[in-house]
């Protein structure tokens, strides 16, 4: 097949339409309607943690950067809506109690830095996830710069109706995890020695991308760097730790039962683990569910699906780093997720759900007839 029938139109203009719609469609969607979820309070405090403020000085400033940055109905929804809410609104120690927010490290970071750009750290937590799903867009549109252009141009628009636009007006770091991981990927089709480098930035972006450390190593690895990855390996579980003992993030049984069976009392010093194991299994039951009715599970699926066709027909052309091998890495890190924290919700696992789509229109511009050349 002709190269020059793939391209249809050049790769700068290409990037171009990447770049256009990303800001049109973002900005349009997550600038003007951002989300102010309440997880932005919970980063707005971190960040001011990180700024060396605490008790009633935290409180108050996280709570001030807050109201500046939504209106009245808004914040008294997200100071007052639930118990949860209204304790943490009312009690600096309950605040200071909710430590997973500090753990991710990346993302706070990055919003003191845009914070210097924006009149609120609030404004700022939304601002990195819209930076992040623009580049998203970019790195995974990149992937198809040479498959059909119908296709090509297709593409943003499955990629915002997978979700992307809606987590990008959310106060959340799974977006910018998202980008980090995608970003490795790419970068790991053409550099895998560097990519491998790269990993120990998975646990400092969300401590539970851990899981998707060794799940990248494994489409990475190279026999003759195998001692190099061991210790990237090494060094991203002494990030993860390192991460937890420092800002003293509450365990695996507190967050699980936390956010899953105990519906989020204030005060996580407080939570003893449920002994009961229908608790979990409820947890489990209600996570599945929201998992099945969320489009992102079965776009995951069939990417998967596709990207195992090299291996079931034994196909000796396959190699663990390409976009085959790593669409089964990141599927494979959306299972072990939800077997360890079965949410459920497409946030979780928006790293796979984009590399899916990428495996999901590859195939498709593979296997789309090619036009008769009419002058024979």
């Amino acid at each position: 097949m002709d190269r020059r029938e793939l391209a249809g139109i050049s790769r700068p203009a290409r990037l171009a339409w990447l770049l256009c719609f990303a800001l049109l469609l973002l900005g349009y969607t997550a600038l003007k309607e951002p989300k102010h979820n309440w997880d932005m309070i919970g980063y707005v405090a971190s960040a001011y943690s990180y700024l060396g403020l605490e008790g009633a000085e935290l409180h108050q400033a996280t709570y001030a950067d807050v109201r500046a940055a939504t209106d009245d109905a808004r914040f008294a929804e997200l100071t007052a809506s639930t118990d949860y809410r209204r304790t943490v609104h009312q009690d600096p120690v309950a605040l200071e109690q909710q430590a997973q927010y500090r753990t991710r490290v990346v993302y706070v970071l990055a919003t003191l830095l845009t914070s210097l750009f924006t009149e609120t750290l609030s404004a700022a937590t939304y601002y990195v996830s819209v930076t992040a799903a623009v580049l998203t867009l970019l790195l995974l549109g990149g992937l198809l710069l040479r498959e059909r252009l119908a296709v090509f141009l297709l593409f943003p628009f499955a990629l915002a109706a997978a979700n992307l636009t809606a987590l990008a007006r959310y106060s959340t770091p799974d977006m910018l995890a998202a980008m980090v991981a995608t970003a490795i990927v790419c970068l790991g089709l053409r550099r895998p020695r560097l990519a491998m480098a790269l990993l120990p930035l998975l646990p400092a972006t969300r401590t539970d991308y851990i899981i998707l450390a060794p799940l990248l190593a494994w489409a990475l690895y190279q026999r003759r760097h195998r001692f190099e990855l061991a210790a990237v390996l090494l060094v991203a579980g002494g990030a993860y730790l390192a991460i937890n003992h420092f800002f003293g993030a509450p365990g695996y049984l507190t967050m699980f039962n936390f956010a899953l069976i105990q519906d989020y009392p204030p005060y996580q010093a407080s939570i003893v683990a449920s002994s009961n194991p229908s608790d979990y299994l409820a947890a489990y039951a209600t996570g599945l569910q929201t998992l099945a009715s969320q489009s992102a599970a079965w776009v995951i699926l069939l990417g998967a699906l596709l990207a195992l066709r090299p291996l079931i027909a034994r196909d000796r052309s396959f190699t663990r780093c390409s976009l085959e091998g790593f669409t089964l890495a990141s599927a494979a890190f959306a299972l072990l997720h939800f077997a360890l924290y079965p949410a459920g919700h497409y946030r979780f696992y928006f790293a796979a759900t984009g590399l899916a789509l990428a495996m999901i229109f590859t195939t498709l511009s593979r296997h789309l007839p090619c036009r008769q050349d009419p002058t024979g």
